[in-house]
């Protein structure tokens, strides 16, 4: 909920300090830590709401997207609703380019740097996120209505009743939830984790936002931490790449 989410409102009140008027939607989708393009048509709607406020001026608004809502916010510039009234400019901190290249970071904790392959931890947060998103798609060879509730729980923010549904899980129901809550894979979870990247390629590839990239002609500025564990430093370097009129700062 973005009421809880610290880092979202410090940097909206600072905006806000400097004469910016702020706004921070909820998207359901996203609150329900639902990844699909369909969250597309929710900021374009939103978009719409802000165009319309009296206390806007609509010729200087700004987009700002943080680390996956980033690139949904770089497709919904493409759309009808902001072509006809383009961004003054987009900011992105943290943000993926590739889906794929996220993925095997999230799943694997690979990144790529000149040709060579580096390695560290990712956040637990997005194996976690991956296992919810996918896990209708899932075949455990068990039944996995006790590992769907313990996800569910955990993503929804009641971490103490997900940790005492933990308590009742079977041997085999533990060792995957540790691997997924920990974001330790272990070679049972890999090799679900790459079943999944097979069977859903081209959804993952339709997610990511690089196709997007070289058709938007707004300037793009674009942040990212060097030391980030849930989206790798390198996507920034991607989409700069990409990007007709950008600058990586």
């Amino acid at each position: 909920d973005g009421e809880k989410h610290k880092a979202v409102n410090l940097l909206a009140k600072n905006l806000a300090s400097l004469g910016y008027n702020v706004f921070v939607p909820r998207i359901p989708l996203l609150m329900q830590l639902n990844i699909s393009n369909d969250n597309v048509d929710w900021i374009r709607y939103i978009y719409n709401m802000i165009q319309d406020r009296k206390d806007v001026d609509n010729k200087n608004i700004m987009g700002f997207g943080i680390s996956y809502r980033g690139g949904m916010l770089l497709k919904a510039s493409l759309q009808e609703e902001f072509q006809r009234n383009p961004l003054k400019s987009i900011y992105l901190y943290g943000s993926g380019c590739n889906t794929d290249t996220i993925l095997r970071f999230i799943t694997k904790g690979e990144f790529e740097v000149g040709g060579e392959i580096r390695k560290i931890t990712p956040h637990d947060w997005g194996l976690t996120v991956f296992f919810h998103h996918f896990m209708d798609e899932i075949d455990f060879g068990f039944d996995k209505k006790q590992i769907k509730e313990v996800i569910q729980l955990r993503v929804s923010g009641q971490k103490e009743k997900s940790n005492d549904k933990i308590k009742l899980l079977n041997n085999k129901e533990l060792n995957i939830i540790n691997a997924i809550m920990k974001g330790d894979i272990n070679s049972e979870v890999q090799k679900i984790v790459d079943q999944i990247l097979k069977n859903k390629a081209k959804y993952i590839d339709d997610l990511s936002c690089k196709k997007a990239c070289k058709d938007i002609a707004t300037k793009v500025f674009i942040l990212h931490g060097a030391n980030d564990n849930m989206i790798p430093y390198t996507e920034s370097i991607q989409l700069d790449e990409l990007f007709p009129d950008s600058e990586l700062l």
